[in-house]
C-alpha cells in the first residue's frame, strides 16, 4: 500500500455472535501515481525491505502489505 500511496483500514461495530455485524475492509488506491523524487524512491525501497525482512523473520505484520 505504501508503494502505491494508498491506504487500508477496517471498521467494525464490535463482536456480537447473535447479530454478526461483520467488518468492513476498505482499500483506497489513487487513480494516478504522483511523481516522486529519487530520495523518496530510495526511502520507499527501504521501507519495503524492512517489511520483507520482518515477514521472513516472523516479526510484526505490517498493514501496508
Amino acid at each position: 500500500m505504501t508503494a502505491h500511496r494508498g491506504d487500508v483500514w477496517v471498521e467494525s461495530d464490535g463482536h456480537d455472535t447473535h447479530v454478526c455485524p461483520g467488518s468492513s475492509f476498505h482499500v483506497l488506491l489513487p487513480v494516478e501515481q504522483p511523481v516522486i523524487g529519487e530520495e523518496m524512491k530510495h526511502r520507499l525501497l527501504q521501507i519495503e525491505a524492512i517489511g520483507f525482512q520482518e515477514s521472513q523473520a516472523g516479526g510484526p505484520a505490517s498493514s501496508d502489505n
